[in-house]
């Protein structure tokens, strides 16, 4: 696009303007040349010279022709226009300010700009230390307040004490109003003190000692809470090597005979077998899918073959 410009005559404009700033810059000849720079100073503010308008074709309302030969700045100013730029460069304060380039004067809007002057820093020598007056009487210690024997015991005291003054205001105001001569007010009442649980319970015999399950009545001898009403669980007995935790039979039944005793041993038999840990080792048996179980246990005896028929 600046190409086009160039081609138009856009940039040439431009740099004919008595706004557009030049630097110098070594000649071929070993002198110096003034060779456009890369801002533009009017009564608007600095600009850079990309933005210019001129060199967009379009009609710039600061601008005017340069009469004589171009002069170059000095690289004081140069710096100075750089800095000036880079306050507000590519803000939206920036490119109003490019807005502003082609309209009058009468058409920017006015706006008011406050500057604030901020005071200079003091430095480390003008700091004087200025020692305190001293003071007059030293102040008594305050009483610390007595501590409160239960939470909120001095919130309560002030409101009983505010109450109480309240109603001796109010008193001597009807007195007042009926001519009579007001009375003196009476002291407000002490704060009863507190109780401890044993006081509570001896002041109150119809309150009943909770049990050990935080229940109301007598505890019981074993512990716990007051027996249960309604039906009473039965317990299962032990089932056991011994015998001794059979459940109990139902009434009128008779009791189960004992077990007979194991068999003597043949005279000249071994030791019965033992099992892993040297007892005795039972084999359960198992059941199989639809009969009863087998003797021996594991899977059945193959089928014996089936007979020739006799020839």
């Amino acid at each position: 696009m600046r190409t086009e410009m160039d081609l138009f005559g856009g940039r040439d404009r431009a740099h004919s303007c008595r706004n557009c700033q030049f630097i110098a810059e070594e000649g071929e000849d070993g002198g110096e040349r003034a060779v456009p720079g890369p801002y533009c100073r009017n009564p608007l503010g600095v600009f850079s010279m990309d933005d210019c308008p001129v060199i967009l074709g379009r009609e710039c309302r600061q601008f005017v022709p340069r009469e004589g030969p171009p002069r170059a700045a000095s690289d004081a100013e140069v710096e100075e226009a750089k800095h000036e730029l880079l306050r507000d460069y590519l803000r939206w304060t920036y490119w109003e300010r490019v807005r502003n380039l082609r309209r009058t004067p009468e058409e920017i809007p006015a706006k008011t700009s406050l500057t604030v002057e901020e005071p200079p820093e003091r430095d480390d020598e003008a700091f004087v230390y200025t020692a305190p007056p001293p003071a007059a009487a030293a102040e008594a210690p305050k009483d610390k307040p007595p501590e409160e024997k239960y939470p909120g015991q001095r919130r309560s005291e002030d409101r009983v004490r505010k109450r109480a003054a309240a109603r001796a205001a109010a008193a001597a105001a009807a007195a007042a109003v009926q001519g009579q001569a007001p009375a003196a007010p009476e002291p407000p009442p002490e704060p009863a003190a507190p109780r401890t649980v044993e006081e509570v319970l001896a002041a109150t015999p119809e309150a009943a000692p909770l049990t050990a399950r935080g229940r109301p009545g007598p505890p019981r001898e074993g512990g716990g809470g007051p027996p249960r009403e309604g039906r009473r669980r039965r317990r299962r007995g032990r089932r056991g090597k011994g015998g001794e935790g059979r459940p109990p039979q139902p009434a009128g039944t008779q009791p189960r005979p004992p077990a007979p005793p194991p068999p003597a041993a043949a005279p000249g038999a071994g030791p019965p077998p033992q099992g892993r840990e040297g007892g005795s080792r039972r084999r359960r048996r198992r059941r199989r899918r639809g009969g009863g179980p087998r003797p021996g246990g594991g899977s059945p005896p193959p089928a014996p073959p089936p007979t020739p028929p006799a020839g």
